[in-house]
């Protein structure tokens, strides 16, 4: 319950703000959305750390990805329990050994969500660790439980029944990009 009330608040905060945003030919003047977040959050008592990770997220869903990263490294910085904040910079590095890293950090700082053990999962039978696939997958599976997780639960049995009986079926090669 904590973890949607997080994710509540901040989609509630960046949906305000976003709304309070002036385009000009389709630009944004993020320095507004930052002052008016910081202001905002300053009122509510939150921490330097959950502003940075909502300013994080903010760039992310306007594409502007540097900026996000750089917010999402701040985040973490400051806060290493900020299990989002791990999460959405392990996005923005799927498939590279950094993103590993920071998955692993997300799991870290908060064990019951699901979402994490699952891209672990995914990523390490795609390199063909099968062990570290199946371990993963069985975590994640033990975790998984919300409504919006299951499209990932049906693979995940589906890609662990597979890895179980040895043989690779239509949901290992997909996850291994050989279909």
């Amino acid at each position: 319950m904590k973890t949607m009330r997080m994710i509540f608040v901040i989609a509630a905060l960046i949906g305000a703000l976003i709304s309070t945003v002036s385009f000009a030919e389709e630009t944004v003047d993020f320095s507004k959305i930052e002052g008016a977040l910081w202001q905002r959050m300053r009122e509510e008592g939150r921490s330097t750390a959950e502003f940075h990770m909502t300013m994080g997220m903010t760039y992310a869903e306007f594409g502007e990805e540097e900026r996000a990263i750089d917010h999402l490294k701040e985040a973490v910085a400051l806060d290493p329990g900020l299990f989002m904040a791990w999460y959405r910079l392990a996005l923005f590095y799927l498939g590279e050994p950094q993103g590993e890293g920071y998955l692993k950090k997300a799991v870290e700082a908060n064990p019951s969500y699901a979402p994490p053990y699952y891209w672990l999962a995914y990523q390490y039978c795609r390199d063909g660790h099968d062990g570290q696939a199946r371990e993963f997958f069985e975590s994640y599976l033990k975790v998984a439980q919300e409504p919006d997780e299951s499209a990932r639960i049906l693979t995940a049995r589906k890609a662990l029944d597979e890895l179980r009986s040895g043989l690779e079926g239509a949901t290992l090669r997909k996850i291994r990009l050989k279909d």
